[in-house]
């Protein structure tokens, strides 16, 4: 009898390892299937944070380059500047502009230190900007690279719980761009945040500028009060 017990109970789980093997297998042919599907909409989610990150990129390019037109644009403008007082103080022919020609060779350099003073400052405020855009592009890319049927296939023992993987399997979104933040919003935002930092820019050179142009001012009317001096 217990003989004939044992039998049955072999037979018994001979039947249900039987079963599991079969679920494995079954599992196993759900995995090969939605592979490729998953892989094309992952690529997909990539190109679009790679598409993201170029257009940040131009956004970033566009946004130096009017920061470098702002800069020359003020350059021109003292440059001029002091060349007309040069060609006042060779018109004049005399020592009193002369004696100041060192003083005007000073005021010159301080312009070009509150350039890159100027500079300074805005890249110290975009910068978190930068890597703050950049670091949403990155955490994507993490978030799109462990988004993945192999995590479904190395976390789940498809020997002894074959349906877990099924299960996990048919409740996967296969849409990864819904994880996805709005990129376009994203890149939008970021050419937003930019291009806020240009009035504060503009004005810095416009202040210093104003204060070298006073000075250059000061020194033409100090070389007047000489040439009156003189005339006493």
């Amino acid at each position: 009898m217990k003989f004939f017990i044992a039998l049955l109970f072999v037979a018994y789980a001979g039947a249900q390892t039987s079963d599991l093997r079969n679920n494995s297998m079954v599992a196993l042919d759900m995995l090969r299937a939605a592979i490729p599907d998953f892989k094309l909409v992952q690529d997909d989610a990539i190109l679009r944070v790679s598409d993201a990150k170029q257009k940040a990129s131009t956004v970033l390019a566009g946004f130096y380059h009017t920061v470098f037109d702002r800069k020359v644009s003020y350059l021109e403008s003292v440059i001029q500047d002091e060349g007309d007082l040069l060609q006042y103080g060779m018109d004049l022919e005399s020592w009193c502009w002369d004696n100041n020609l060192p003083m005007l060779e000073g005021i010159m350099g301080w312009i070009g230190n509150d350039f890159s003073e100027c500079i300074k400052q805005l890249d110290s405020s975009v910068s978190d900007v930068i890597a703050t855009v950049y670091g949403r592009f990155l955490e994507d890319e993490t978030n799109i690279s462990k988004y993945s049927l192999l995590e479904v296939f190395q976390k789940r023992n498809i020997i002894s719980n074959p349906q877990s993987i099924a299960d996990a399997i048919a409740a996967l979104n296969f849409d990864i761009t819904e994880a996805l933040p709005e990129l376009d919003v994203t890149v939008t935002d970021f050419e937003n945040d930019l291009n806020d930092k240009i009035p504060t820019y503009t004005g810095c050179l416009t202040t210093r500028l104003n204060q070298r142009k006073s000075q250059l001012e000061m020194l033409k009317a100090l070389t007047e009060q000489c040439l009156n001096d003189q005339k006493i």
